[in-house]
């Protein structure tokens, strides 16, 4: 499952570097359910997270409704991701295959995995006893991988279009009123674009 993810993970960083970016956004084109670009799924899936103690049965209902509807368009961008993994099948097998190699390992055997959440999405990689001679290695496998390589490059610009592709997304929203007096301004700045 790591080496599936690889793709989504390269793009996990355009979350990051975006997100000041998409936060004015999202306060400002989604008040009135536009549609919004796949790459904005986690920052919006994080804000949602931010309200999960909210005790008000009428927003919890609506953060539940949005979680859904944005992780129903996360498992489309998933099978698409892995559709077109299937692609390189022996590129990503050799890739972790090296990776497995150059990992640490432990006291059963087994690679260690350091395991995050960024913007709402599992991260996993690799924990690399050496990483330079990691990425020597690779560089030289990737020559014999070319036609691969070259595969891969031309995925990775198709699946980044894909995610900056527009999907149809209209929030379930609630009334300020709703929202309980002891809400802080940083959960509400956050859950802005789900107040009718």
């Amino acid at each position: 499952m790591v080496h599936q993810r690889r793709l989504l993970t390269s793009t996990l960083m355009f979350f990051n570097l975006s997100k000041h970016r998409n936060h004015e956004r999202q306060n400002d084109a989604y008040k009135n359910g536009e549609n919004m670009k796949r790459n904005e799924i986690g920052l919006y899936l994080e804000a949602l997270q931010s309200g999960q103690e909210i005790k008000s049965a009428k927003v919890a209902y609506a953060i539940i409704k949005n979680k859904k509807m944005l992780i129903d368009e996360l498992k489309n961008v998933e099978k698409t991701q892995n559709e077109l993994l299937k692609q390189i099948q022996p590129y990503e097998d050799a890739r972790i295959e090296m990776l497995k190699k150059h990992a640490k390992h432990d006291g059963t055997g087994n690679p260690m995995i350091k395991k995050s959440i960024v913007n709402g999405f599992e991260q996993s990689e690799f924990v690399l006893l050496d990483r330079d001679l990691f990425g020597k290695e690779w560089t030289e496998k990737q020559k014999e991988l070319k036609e691969y390589l070259d595969k891969k490059e031309t995925l990775d610009k198709s699946f980044n279009e894909f995610l900056n592709e527009e999907f149809n997304c209209i929030f379930h929203k609630v009334k300020i009123e709703e929202f309980p007096s002891d809400i802080t301004a940083n959960q509400l700045e956050k859950l802005e674009f789900i107040i009718a």
